[in-house]
């Protein structure tokens, strides 16, 4: 089985898009270390946040991919699936390095987890001089029981050792 070292930031996502018994919403974060399980604590936060709805339901999903070029294949599961409907409004990616060789890939999402049938690109996430900052989302709109994943166009070349990824999402 591949390795995989991953480091999840994982900051606002609401527990309820995600298969674990978190509690009702609030902020979720994460870490994890080279060979083991990302460990994850969440606080819920019942009332009036004097936010307004849009606010309320703008979410972030971020995470870093460590040790890029052997952690990764060409597909990397980011939500198994998905409670709510949601709607990516922003991708920003991030190398530690600027390479000559850049990452290319797509975030998408699929049917199921076990399977992968019929995906669709929700946008590219294609670097150049190792960033990607886009809000001209090409297909937004994900349904609810949908897997999102990112697919990369080939493994990241071994200088690139990290990989931030923040990922924008409103829930509909």
């Amino acid at each position: 089985m591949r390795k995989l070292l991953l480091v999840f930031l994982i900051l606002l996502i609401p527990a309820y898009l995600t298969a674990g018994n978190l509690g009702g919403g609030g902020n979720v974060t994460g870490t994890g270390t080279a060979g083991k399980i990302p460990m994850f604590s969440g606080t819920s936060t019942i009332g009036d946040s004097g936010q307004t709805d849009t606010q309320a339901r703008t979410r972030h999903l971020r995470f870093i991919i460590l040790d890029a070029s052997t952690a990764v294949d060409t597909t990397l599961c980011l939500i198994p699936k998905l409670a709510s409907a949601i709607t990516v409004t922003n991708i920003e990616v991030t190398c530690n390095v600027d390479s000559d060789t850049e990452i290319a890939g797509d975030l998408v999402y699929v049917d199921s987890f076990i399977g992968q049938a019929n995906p669709a690109v929700i946008n590219d996430f294609d670097t150049a001089a190792g960033v990607r900052s886009d809000n001209t989302i090409t297909n937004a709109a994900v349904a609810a029981g949908k897997c999102v994943e990112l697919k990369f166009d080939a493994t990241p070349i071994a200088a690139i050792k990290e990989i931030a990824f923040d990922i924008t999402y409103t829930i509909n």
